[in-house]
């Protein structure tokens, strides 16, 4: 994220009305950042409609976080960075496994929440290339 480039779009999917962690997100965020928030039962049409750089997913506020970052890293070619206010080093393996670029522990540290992001997108941007390039050599 470099403060020249074009606003990024963020998508929060999940979160509980009246929390505090949204608003927290969206102010440690560089104003080039637009976040919009949803709930889990709209985000494949939210997703299918926009164009989003990053998807982060409150896993505390989904029903399954796993199978939810496994269908939407299926389906869609966005880095996924997951959240969770009780991080255990299972539910993190099953959800990098998922597909997931990232999973933090929900913290309200600003600074290291912008450098999970800012790590989180230069690591699906090489992914994203790896990928391609295996793809033009099978060509």
């Amino acid at each position: 994220m470099q403060k020249n480039s074009p606003k990024n779009s963020f998508l929060l999917i999940g979160f509980r009305p009246g929390e505090e962690w949204p608003n927290f997100l969206q102010d440690a965020l560089p104003s080039f950042v637009k976040l919009d928030l949803i709930q889990e039962d709209d985000a494949r049409n939210v997703i299918s409609s926009h164009q989003y750089d990053l998807l982060i997913i409150d896993a505390s506020a989904v029903h399954d976080a796993t199978q939810l970052v496994r269908s939407l890293h299926m389906e869609q070619n966005i880095p996924i960075l997951v959240v969770t206010a009780s991080a255990t080093w299972q539910s993190a393996r099953e959800i990098l496994k998922a597909g997931a670029v990232d999973y933090i522990g929900r913290s309200f540290d600003k600074k290291e929440l912008r450098l999970r992001i800012n790590n989180t997108l230069k690591t699906a941007s090489f992914l994203l290339g790896e990928r391609k390039q295996n793809k033009d050599k099978l060509k």
